[in-house]
């Protein structure tokens, strides 16, 4: 429920075509699945941007394991993030839990309420709308929020799971 499918993360490296040189952010990266994937699919550089640290340092000791050495993880808020930094984007709908309930949370070392699903939501088309041309954006199940104009919808595959999306900025 909370981390990538394999099948979902490959596919999505590769309708983003992720290669040498792109930096690949992954808003709510959990413990690096999506980040190790793709490390493992590419030759892309991947960044992970997550609230728990416990999370971060499970992503970190992955990629030292396996020597994958094209991943980061840092602890902190998307919000407080620079994204132009990163020309593709991965979103697995990373504020769901937010409203879901206990049954839908990883844990409780994070507050959820409804505003706050609202302000990172807020948070993710401001960024998108800072985003340069040619900037794709993966979701998986979305991400809460509308696209902003400006972006054409390349891709859209069904998973067993659920809906995986590709978008180019214009």
């Amino acid at each position: 429920m909370f981390w990538t499918p394999v099948e979902v993360a490959q596919r999505a490296v590769q309708l983003m075509e992720c290669s040498e040189g792109q930096r690949v952010l992954d808003v709510g990266s959990g413990c690096g699945k999506f980040c190790t994937v793709g490390a493992l699919s590419s030759d892309a550089e991947f960044f992970g941007i997550e609230q728990r640290p416990d999370l971060v340092e499970v992503a970190r000791a992955i990629a030292r394991e396996h020597k994958l050495s094209q991943t980061q993880y840092s602890v902190g808020d998307m919000s407080d993030l620079d994204w132009s930094e990163f020309d593709r984007i991965y979103l697995y709908n990373p504020f769901h839990e937010q409203t879901s309930g206990p049954w839908v949370q990883i844990d409780d070392t994070i507050s959820y309420s409804r505003d706050t699903q609202s302000t990172y939501v807020q948070s993710v088309v401001e960024k998108l709308n800072s985003l340069a041309a040619g900037t794709r954006v993966a979701t998986y199940f979305g991400f809460g929020g509308t696209f902003p104009t400006g972006y054409t919808k390349l891709a859209y595959e069904h998973f067993e799971q659920g809906p995986l999306e590709v978008w180019r900025k214009s």
